[in-house]
């Protein structure tokens, strides 16, 4: 009888929230170096600091690259695997995934309507039943193949104007001379040039950096994918920005990478293509709280009259919309 792979998947994270975490969940912590300092999302409370320090590891231990996180946001989770990987028990496999962008590998699960992009399911909270219905609880079961990745974002289902990866890309990252630059040095790779060329006018992409990878596969990933981001970093080294979104122009064009290094290795290597879920409230005690709310207004709309019946029954149908969605 055959043993069964060990695995380790990252989820990053870079302020509190519910909080994904077992044998092979492994929650980190990204850009902890600079968790004291203000990002995008403000100021971390020495609370929620601590918060983090207590139930995650953090990407500021061994070969790191923690205190680049605000130009390359999830790899700085990524490389810290890669460069500490002993320090993951060197699993047969490793992945990554998002505190609030899951792989859903039960394909069978019901889909809520609300999608983001237009494509990703997007679920109200993290629950039991969520963690059990996408298989999250059960992922070694799946690991049939090399590779596990989140399936096509096809830009122009988007929106139809946006009908290349280009004009995808410079939608929200405003900088086309990263993607350009990018393009000429992977192509100078006689392995990846065809896809290179083709990834500028191409209309699918690999979203969020998100995989699942045998640790030979992964290994030759990271080489790949930093090889070319610490390139994009030396030769734009005049670019600063006071906006932390515009900083992460070497993050957004990663995927881009990762979408080249992918689609060449699904030539060599068996591979699944998921789909990926978005999670709308992150919050710890988010669901408890809904709940709450949820029964709080069910019964008040049955036990008042009149104006006040009808103001909680309001809010009791729209809460219950948010279950049915």
């Amino acid at each position: 009888m055959s043993k069964e792979p060990s695995i380790k998947i990252l989820v990053g994270y870079h302020k509190p929230a519910v909080l994904l975490k077992d044998d092979v969940l492994t929650p980190i912590h990204l850009g902890r170096a600079l968790a004291t300092k203000a990002s995008k999302d403000g100021t971390m409370s020495k609370e929620d600091y601590q918060w983090m320090l207590d139930n995650m590891i953090g990407d500021d231990t061994g070969d790191n690259i923690s205190h680049l996180n605000r130009e390359f946001c999830e790899l700085s989770g990524i490389y810290w695997a890669w460069k500490n990987y002993d320090k993951l028990g060197n699993p047969d496999y490793i992945g990554f995934m998002h505190y609030r962008r899951h792989f859903i590998f039960n394909e069978k699960m019901r889909f809520p309507k609300k999608k983001l992009l237009n494509q990703l399911p997007i679920f109200p909270f993290i629950t039991r039943g969520y963690l059990k219905q996408t298989g999250l609880k059960n992922i070694s079961s799946y690991l049939k193949s090399n590779i596990i990745l989140p399936k096509f974002i096809i830009p122009s289902q988007i929106h139809p104007s946006i009908t290349s990866n280009l004009i995808h890309f410079c939608n929200y990252a405003k900088m086309p001379d990263f993607f350009e630059e990018m393009v000429k040095f992977v192509a100078q790779n006689n392995t990846y040039q065809k896809f290179a060329d083709r990834i500028l006018n191409d209309d699918k992409m690999i979203p969020g950096n998100m995989f699942i990878l045998k640790k030979d596969i992964f290994f030759t990933y990271c080489q790949f994918l930093f090889d070319v981001c610490f390139h994009l970093r030396k030769h734009f080294d005049y670019f600063t920005s006071d906006d932390p979104e515009h900083l992460r122009q070497i993050a957004w064009t990663s995927e881009f990478v990762s979408t080249i290094f992918f689609e060449k290795s699904m030539e060599k290597f068996s591979t699944v293509m998921l789909p990926i879920s978005y999670i709308d409230n992150t919050a710890r005690f988010a669901f408890f709280k809904f709940t709450v709310k949820y029964i709080k207004y069910k019964l008040l709309s049955k036990l008042t009259m009149g104006k006040l019946r009808k103001k909680y029954k309001t809010k009791y149908k729209s809460l219950k919309e948010i279950i049915n969605a």
